[in-house]
């Protein structure tokens, strides 16, 4: 396998880690807290508590593909053109 083609499998797998982290943080965005699930002085019930560890974990995992994505496009660009 030649330098090139390590550069282009490293592209790929950026973009892919790019759109699995947007997709990550779109679902988690899309989750609904509603407001009128809170007592009346601010107590969450137990399904909003759960919704917002559902939410703090997709966010967690979109997080990490960024990061992913991130070092591999670094490491692309690092790694020499031939």
């Amino acid at each position: 396998m030649t330098m090139g083609s390590i550069k282009i499998v490293i592209g790929w797998l950026a973009v892919i880690t790019a759109v699995l982290s947007a997709g990550l943080w779109f679902w988690a965005a899309n989750i609904k807290l509603d407001a009128a699930e809170f007592g009346a002085y601010g107590g969450a019930t137990e399904n909003s508590v759960k919704q917002f560890a559902r939410q703090a974990r997709l966010n967690g995992w979109a997080a990490l593909a960024t990061g992913v994505s991130a070092i591999l496009q670094a490491v692309s660009l690092m790694l020499p053109a031939t």
